[in-house]
């Protein structure tokens, strides 16, 4: 996937976006700040990542958003990459007693709801005990890793050991999301407009083999899950009114057409955004060929 450069020319590779995100930081103004983004996200760019973008089951072309705050937007284009990682505040720190309550929560409900052990219902082991009933096949040193945890040992080992059907359930709308392996996003279109001048959507292009679908399909988030989001996959940065212009509104756009299919439903676009994702099925709007795999397992 061919990835937009700034027009900075420097020997050395990142300097072109520290410079960008510099621009960005000097000022607070989203005017501002869409303009500059528009400089490395240009219309031309989106329009080529777009012709490569897979199709859905009606032939649509399928892109992702999501909504992130200006700092972590600023992450994302000087690192290249952001993962779950990057949104806790110090990975290699021992878990607070409030994390460690979740933790062992996130566990027991884990043992219950996919091992079916139900004879933990109504029961207050401890998180070694838990560990010792969830994840017996671990070795013993690895479970011993967890009693002492740090997010940088918990998250992975959960993505390497926990049912990811359930990772899915704990991590939409769940305070057991702080445990997820995983990035939320939606598919098709964005699922609000911006409320806050301190958040900014990110649209993407997505290589099929990375999504990850959500088992229960969470209608109206129309959330998928991804490991890694890489720069290379944002077609564009939608800050102050370009969400609501290119996204939302624009006829070419997935709610854009909900809204002219549906003149005597919807009154404006946004009420058309609101009916969009209460009424389309999250799978019609996957890639059809991940759409295919989901209905094969």
């Amino acid at each position: 996937m061919h990835e937009f450069t700034p027009r900075v020319s420097t020997h050395e590779a990142e300097t072109p976006w520290q410079e960008a995100v510099s621009k960005l930081r000097s000022t607070e103004s989203a005017e501002e700040r869409q303009r500059i983004l528009n400089t490395l996200f240009p219309l031309t760019h989106r329009k080529e990542m777009v012709n490569g973008a897979s199709t859905d089951r009606k032939g649509r072309k399928v892109l992702y958003y999501r909504y992130i705050k200006w700092d972590k937007l600023f992450n994302l284009l000087e690192r290249g990459k952001q993962m779950p990682m990057d949104y806790v505040k110090d990975p290699q720190a021992p878990l607070s007693a409030e994390d460690l309550y979740y933790l062992a929560s996130f566990i027991k409900d884990y043992a219950i709801e996919s091992l079916h052990k139900r004879e933990l219902r109504g029961t207050k082991p401890s998180l070694e005990e838990l560990l010792n009933i969830a994840f017996p096949h671990v070795s013993p040193e690895e479970r011993a890793r967890l009693i002492k945890p740090t997010y940088a040992i918990v998250l992975p080992f959960i993505r390497k050991y926990v049912d990811q059907k359930y990772i899915g359930r704990r991590h939409t709308g769940s305070m057991l999301q702080r445990f997820s392996p995983f990035l939320g996003m939606s598919v098709g279109g964005p699922i609000s407009p911006l409320f806050d001048e301190r958040d900014v959507y990110i649209e993407m292009v997505i290589p099929d083999r990375v999504i990850i679908p959500h088992s229960e399909g969470v209608q109206g988030e129309k959330e998928v899950f991804i490991e890694e989001i890489r720069r290379e996959y944002i077609s564009r940065v939608h800050a102050s009114g370009q969400l609501y212009e290119e996204a939302i509104s624009n006829p070419s756009s997935m709610i854009g057409t909900y809204y002219a299919d549906h003149p005597d439903e919807c009154r404006t676009p946004l009420e058309a955004l609101d009916r969009w994702r209460w009424s389309e099925k999250t799978e019609d709007c996957l890639p059809a060929a991940v759409a295919a795999k989901i209905e094969n397992t």
